[in-house]
């Protein structure tokens, strides 16, 4: 109570004006907490700003003077100056006495604290610690207010604009939609040192894209998904449909990286023009997948649900990777130089890449990409449904013309034109004592060796005695004879010959 009187003491000295211990118990028995707190401010901002420096701070914890401003509404501040300028308009009317002059001033003051208790609740709980909002305004509101922490969506709201995150929040959607009306646009940036935390504690909340923006920008902060989802996001020419984890602007120091944790919800039907259906991971930034769902979505290029780009890391540990497609590389996953792809659990299934595509569910793009799977599993992606390893094969000609190598990812080892080998005929290339057909992919070093065999040639024979040969035959008829041939050595030579017999009325005639 002591505070409450010390509380008017600081009003009547302000404004002029003497309270009896009667009129302050009453205004106090009408004061709530929040009217108790944010009155002194109110004033102390009108009139004394020494007083607000060095009582208010002091006697108000800090929670309840950032926003001090805001809870001073228009309507607060009409009031205030209507009412004080009417107290000092009586107080210099010298025909009336001191007596009806203290009653008035009195009574308007006794107006003035009931319209603060009135109408400082409603402005306050827009601003409490812990907000449910149910538009875009007061959604900025809460975001703008760092002791905010907790966000929780009344209603489905559609924004105009990106909303931005720099500070640590959680934001619920509670079963509501929340959408953007731009096109082209994130519908959150997390930026800096931001920390944004989504949660569903309703049933089917989701933050949607409406195939025309994109969901999230991490740009050096950190999302952490826990429940709900992502759905419907698009970038239409860029990377990254539903969250871009990215760095901070390269002119920024120092140089802050992005980082996504996926614990639960799921990420559906997303889509991205370039690289990374889902989620693109740029450099040094990293994605951590420890449960959820990533489903249905698309990259125009490479990795349908992650693509990974230079000096980026995706672990997976839990959750499920399914029904992904690119149309290049990687179904599932693209890695790109030497990023990193981790996994020790989880599964990736029913992905893949449009015709010529390699890696069905996993592909990376050389030797420096550096993946470690400990765990984990692959389902309906193929008979091999990942590529990060570049296989030789080495041929063997034989002593016949030299034949290159070829390294090959995840394809067929394409057939050589044949080798030369003088005195020989190449016969087809072979891998142990089978040929090798050149129609299967290459999953290890091979060595394929040529066989040979030797060329054929022919022998003309002149020593052989022909006689009894006679001709008969009529214009346009072959002729017809019987011929004696001598023996030749057949172990020595190939014996190629005619036998000429004489027909006639198309019977052979015998000899």
């Amino acid at each position: 109570m002591y505070g409450c009187f010390r509380l008017f003491d600081q009003f009547s000295y302000i404004v002029g004006v003497n309270f009896s211990d009667n009129l302050c118990a009453a205004v106090i028995c009408r004061m709530n907490t929040v009217g108790r707190n944010f009155l002194p401010i109110l004033m102390a901002d009108m009139r004394n700003k020494r007083f607000y420096k060095t009582q208010v701070a002091k006697k108000f914890p800090k929670s309840q003077l950032t926003h001090r401003k805001l809870c001073c509404n228009h309507t607060l501040i009409v009031v205030w100056l209507i009412l004080t300028n009417i107290i000092n308009d009586f107080s210099c009317r010298k025909e009336q006495n001191n007596m009806q002059k203290a009653n008035i001033k009195n009574k308007l003051l006794t107006i003035l604290l009931t319209l603060c208790m009135v109408l400082l609740p409603a402005s306050i709980s827009a601003f409490a610690a812990n907000s449910t909002v149910k538009n875009e305004s007061e959604l900025k509101a809460a975001l703008e207010n760092a002791d905010c922490t907790d966000i929780k969506l009344g209603g489905n709201i559609e924004t105009t604009w990106e909303l931005d995150v720099d500070r640590t929040v959680t934001l619920d959607l509670n079963g509501y939609i929340l959408s953007c009306s731009s096109t082209d646009e994130n519908i959150i940036r997390v930026r800096n040192n931001g920390s944004l935390t989504v949660k569903d504690s309703g049933t089917d909340g989701k933050i949607d894209g409406q195939n025309k923006n994109c969901g999230i920008e991490v740009k050096g902060g950190t999302l952490t998904l826990e429940s709900g989802s992502i759905v419907n996001c698009t970038d239409a020419d860029g990377d990254g449909g539903a969250v871009d984890v990215a760095i901070t602007g390269v002119t920024e120091t120092p140089t802050k990286y992005g980082k996504f944790v996926m614990n639960g919800g799921a990420i559906m039907d997303c889509k991205a023009g370039d690289d990374g259906g889902a989620v693109d991971i740029g450099k040094g930034c990293i994605f951590v997948m420890n449960g959820g769902t990533i489903g249905n979505c698309r990259a125009d290029d490479d990795g349908g649900a992650v693509f990974i780009k230079q000096g980026g890391a995706f672990e997976l540990n839990d959750g499920i990777i399914q029904n992904c497609s690119a149309g290049a590389n990687g179904g599932a996953v693209n890695i790109y130089q030497d990023g990193r792809f981790t996994m020790t659990g989880g599964t990736i299934k029913s992905c893949k890449v449009d015709l010529g595509g390699i890696g069905i569910a996993v592909y990376g793009s050389n030797d420096k990409a550096v993946v470690t799977m400990t765990g984990g599993t692959f389902e309906d992606c193929g008979v091999f449904p990942y590529s990060f390893d570049e296989f030789t094969v080495t041929f063997d000609s034989d002593g016949g013309s030299a034949i290159s190598e070829q390294k090959l990812r995840n394809a067929p080892a394409v057939k050589p034109a044949d080798p030369k080998k003088d005195g020989y005929d190449f016969t087809g290339w072979y891998l142990g004592d089978t040929q090798y057909a050149f129609d299967t992919n290459v999953t290890k070093n091979i060595t394929l060796k040529a066989h040979w065999t030797p060329t054929a040639t022919s022998t003309a024979i002149t020593a052989a005695t022909i006689e009894n040969v006679k001709f008969n035959y009529q214009p346009g008829d072959a002729p017809q004879a019987t011929a004696l041939v001598a023996e030749v050595d057949t172990d020595k030579y190939e014996i190629a010959y005619e036998c000429w017999q004489q027909f006639e009325n198309n019977e052979p005639v015998a000899a």
